[in-house]
């Protein structure tokens, strides 16, 4: 047997509770090791201190009767527990069953609202079918307005960050037609239909 193991032992051996083949083991390395012989004693002495609870009511020494002391002050009217009625403790496995129900109800049917910055802008309601659009850099405004009011379309959201537009076309509207007027125009650099 290693001297760690025998060491990791002392504590068994003390309070009887190694079985005859390992005691047997423990004390044959105990009859040529001093150090494991010493701290078997300390460990001896703890568990003596242990066993003999406190010297007096107000002692901090572990053992039954300090036991005994803490329970009474923390519940000083001395009752045991009450076992709760079953009507009683259906009521409360009821009532915590509810507020399961209820937290998964939420958690299952709450929608998680789309992510955005604090510098996005809301985007419009769209009632039309829409398309996305990037127009040359140096397209002016009046441009914007002669290709937007081609197929009388709006500007709805945009621009996003590589510079295209989503563009609404009017209710109706045939997309198809739409996207070919826009890609005609020399300002248009990509149109695509955005949706089904």
């Amino acid at each position: 047997m290693t001297h760690e193991t025998c060491w990791e032992l002392l504590p068994w051996l003390a309070n009887g509770r190694l079985d005859a083949e390992l005691q047997a083991s423990v004390s044959t390395h105990l009859d040529g090791c001093d150090a494991c012989r010493v701290e078997l004693e300390f460990v001896r002495g703890i568990q003596g201190a242990v066993n003999a609870g406190p010297l007096d009511d107000e002692s901090p020494l572990p053992g039954a009767a300090g036991f005994h002391r803490v329970l009474a002050e923390v519940d000083p009217s001395g009752a045991t527990p009450a076992v709760r009625s079953a009507p009683a403790a259906r009521s409360l496995w009821w009532a915590a069953a509810a507020i399961l129900v209820v937290t998964a109800f939420t958690i299952v049917w709450q929608r998680p609202a789309p992510y955005r910055t604090l510098s996005a802008q809301e985007s419009a309601i769209v009632s039309g079918d829409t398309v996305r659009v990037l127009f040359a850099a140096d397209t002016s405004t009046e441009v914007l307005n002669e290709i937007l009011g081609g197929v009388q379309g709006r500007i709805v959201d945009g621009p996003n960050s590589v510079g295209a537009y989503v563009v609404e076309l009017p209710a109706g509207a045939d997309v198809s037609a739409a996207i070919e007027v826009l890609r005609a125009h020399r300002s248009t650099r990509l149109v695509e239909p955005i949706g089904d």
